[in-house]
This record gives C-alpha cells, sequence and structure tokens, in this order.
C-alpha cells in the first residue's frame, strides 16, 4: 500500500500550489493508499488545520476503494488539539465528521461550564490560525531576513480579514477562569497561536513599507515616524509572546531538560547545549521561552531601535539586524538555566498579559 501524503492539509491563503496536491498524482481509484493528515514541522507547531481543504479533500477519497485508510503524521507531542481530535473522530466514522461538530464535542468533553466561551476563543483563532501551513512562525521570520523580507502583497491581503477577527480572541480568554490544567494549556495554545499570526502580518505590513522607503518613499515626517512606532510595536508584542510562553512549562526547554533528568539523570555534561541546538535549529525553531525572550524579542528591539535611528538620520541603506547564526550560537553559550522563564504562573499574571496584548493591538 502507498503512502498518500497530505501536502495541502494545513496550506492557507498565499501558500497555494495547485500542483502540489494528491489530485494530480493520479493515485484516485487508480491505486492503493491512505489518506492523511500530516501534523509536523517542529517549525509549525502551533493551531494550523486548514479545515476548509481537508473537508473538500476527505469528498474525494471518501468513496474511493482504493483508498484504504485515515493516518496521522504527527512529529510532536505539543501540537493541535483539536486537529488531534478531529482526526481521531474521522478515523473511526464511516461518514465525515466535520470540524465544528469535532469542535463542540471537544469544549463539551474538556472544558466543563467554560464550554461556551473556550468554545468561542476556539472559533475566533480558527480562520487565523490556518493562515500558516507547512512552516514558518512569527520567529522565523525575526530571526530570519526580518525587515528586509519581501512579503507577497496578495498574502498581506488575506491575512488581513482572519488576523482582525480572531484579534478576539483575547479578550474572550481573559473572561475564563483559569484554573483547570486543560484550560490552561489551551487558552496559551489560542493565544500564542492568534498572536504569532498578529506579528507576521505586522512584519509583513511593515516590510513592504521599509522597501518603499528605501527606495525614496513615505518621505513625509509623520509616515516616517509611522513606521518607527510599528517597528517598536511589533518589538513589543514579541516581549508579550515570551511573556505568555513564559506561563506554561512546555514552552521552556530549560524545564524540558528538567523533566528528562527527573526519569533518568542526565550524564552527559553538554547536553543542556545540545538540548538547545536542536531547539534553536533552523527546522525546529518556534515557541521555545528561551527562544522567544532572549533571541527574538530582543533582535526585535534592535531592529526597531536601528530603524529608528535611519529614519532620524535619512539612512535608507541602513542595516537593521546582526548576524542571526551569531547572535543563536551567543546564546547558546549561555547556560541554560539562565534562560528560563521567571514570570509566575498565575491567573493575575495570565490576565495581565491578555490585557497588555490587547492593549497594543487596540
Amino acid at each position: 500500500m502507498g503512502l498518500l501524503q497530505h501536502v495541502e492539509a494545513r496550506r492557507g491563503p498565499g501558500e497555494h500550489n495547485s500542483g502540489n496536491w494528491f489530485g494530480k498524482w493520479g493515485l484516485v481509484g487508480k491505486f492503493p493508499y491512505t489518506y492523511s493528515m500530516f501534523l509536523a514541522y517542529e517549525n509549525a507547531l502551533d493551531i494550523r488545520a486548514n479545515y476548509p481543504i481537508i473537508e473538500e479533500r476527505q469528498k474525494i477519497v471518501q468513496n474511493d476503494p482504493f483508498c484504504k485508510g485515515f493516518i496521522l503524521w504527527p512529529e510532536s507531542s505539543h501540537t493541535d488539539t483539536l486537529a488531534l481530535r478531529y482526526f481521531t473522530a474521522n478515523a473511526w466514522s464511516t461518514t465525515p465528521v466535520p470540524h465544528g461538530e469535532v469542535l463542540d464535542e471537544l469544549c463539551a468533553s474538556r472544558y466543563g461550564e467554560h464550554a461556551a466561551l473556550m468554545k468561542a476563543a476556539w472559533k475566533a483563532a480558527i480562520s487565523a490560525s490556518c493562515l500558516r501551513a507547512w512552516g514558518g512562525n512569527y520567529g522565523k521570520f525575526i530571526a530570519g531576513q526580518g525587515f528586509d523580507a519581501k512579503p507577497a502583497p496578495s498574502t498581506i491581503q488575506a491575512w488581513r480579514g482572519p488576523v482582525k477577527e480572531a484579534e478576539a480572541v483575547f479578550g474572550l480568554l481573559a473572561r475564563v477562569p483559569w484554573e483547570d490544567e486543560f484550560i490552561k494549556r489551551d487558552s496559551i495554545d489560542i493565544a500564542r497561536t492568534v498572536l504569532d499570526r498578529v506579528i507576521a502580518l505586522r512584519m509583513m505590513e511593515l516590510c513592504r513599507d521599509i522597501a518603499a522607503w528605501r527606495k525614496g518613499g513615505t518621505t513625509a515626517s509623520v509616515q516616517q515616524q509611522d513606521i518607527v512606532a510599528r517597528a517598536e510595536k511589533i518589538a513589543a508584542l514579541c516581549d508579550k509572546m515570551a511573556d505568555l510562553l513564559a506561563l506554561h512549562t512546555d514552552y521552556s526547554i530549560w524545564e524540558s531538560y528538567q523533566r528528562l533528568d527527573a526519569v533518568e539523570k542526565i550524564q552527559n555534561p553538554d547536553f543542556s547545549k545540545t538540548l538547545f541546538e536542536n531547539a534553536s535549529c533552523p527546522y525546529c525553531r518556534s515557541h521555545q521561552y528561551e527562544l522567544a525572550r532572549h533571541w527574538y524579542a530582543a533582535r526585535a528591539r534592535k531592529m526597531a531601535e536601528r530603524l529608528a535611528t535611519a529614519v532620524a538620520a535619512g539612512g535608507r541603506k541602513a542595516k537593521f539586524s546582526d548576524n542571526a547564526e551569531q547572535e543563536r550560537l551567543a546564546l547558546k553559550a549561555k547556560p541554560l538555566e539562565s534562560l528560563k522563564p521567571t514570570l509566575p504562573r498565575t491567573e493575575v499574571n495570565f490576565r495581565k498579559v491578555l490585557r497588555e496584548v490587547q492593549e497594543l493591538l487596540d
């Protein structure tokens, strides 16, 4: 039996490649295959299943006798909770189970009396969550080309509506009592996913306008100060992302090290650096607290400061960021424990972070 890799299951607007999906491969109705959901790539481990595409393609295979199963290809223990539940429901059903029905069941069984509020947060987030598909997150954007990236105008346009709609998430989650462990985990999952898309969209818009400024556009003082203020706000949002990730142990490299050491004493004195290397390499860098606080946020702040200096001096050819690999290696050289989260994981801090994010968006 052949393995059908469902290569566009999570593609979103601006990421479509019409030639790269199983309907073009000549398999349907001709050769045994399995239909799959691919929850993988370490840098893409947040909420991002693209249900409109998944469910449309599920119709193709539903009555095809050559489709021999529905499988899941996961790559991490912490991934898209709703997508895992969706896969389970559909793998055991002879008829398609829509994601809305799965969400109803997930919220009722997982959140008890707070099901309605959590469902509202999930629903607000989903349209923005699937804007990212196979890879990429705000950290890869910032630790990559930074302010010199060249986003496609069509992508910016496609993102605006869903991201604006999803911003309601922060107000919704601020009303949920933050005590139950499932709510703690999932509320941060939802919030970090939406904040990721917010930062990425604002980065794309800013990169477009910085490129125009470099070419001699946006010459008025007020316009130039606008790009500076927006860069500073992106840096502030990156700080808030680090605050969010600090509120749960799942996102700390240091705490992962501690859990491993508790199972069996780690013998290799350099293993903490190996763990950091694995987390910070280009394939894996994602929503790890240590990277979010000490690399992404710091780099975003430095870029904003250099942009402000360049605008004030009229330096349109200025360089805004240092070599990212050198920054990563400098961080790796520090004791891992010194980078660990310190923000107390309290409901007060959870609500405070959400409120501060909302204020930055307003």
